[in-house]
């Protein structure tokens, strides 16, 4: 496999990151979730953020619970996190 020339030798550095959120795919090729795992279950997405998983499980009957300290933010805090940390990425994109 080639490696993306998009992304600086070494990985992007992020820190102290805020907006991050994750697909159903994403989660369940990190977690290796398939549908017989889950299915009945109920799931608790802690620090789900902006993550989708939560209303796409949903959305195809599984039974999942999103929690994040995030989600107490007000709509300028949420904004505000989200230019700090859109500056950091696309400042070190080519």
């Amino acid at each position: 496999m080639m490696p993306d020339s998009s992304i600086p030798a070494g990985g992007m550095k992020l820190t102290n990151t805020a907006i991050i959120g994750r697909t159903m795919s994403e989660y369940s090729a990190m977690f290796s979730l398939a549908g017989p795992d889950i299915e009945g279950q109920d799931i608790l997405d802690l620090a789900a953020r902006c993550s989708s998983f939560c209303a796409e499980a949903n959305a195809i009957g599984y039974k999942v619970t999103a929690a994040d300290r995030f989600y107490g933010s007000t709509h300028e805090t949420i904004e505000a996190m989200f230019s700090r940390d859109m500056e950091v990425v696309m400042g070190q994109m080519p």
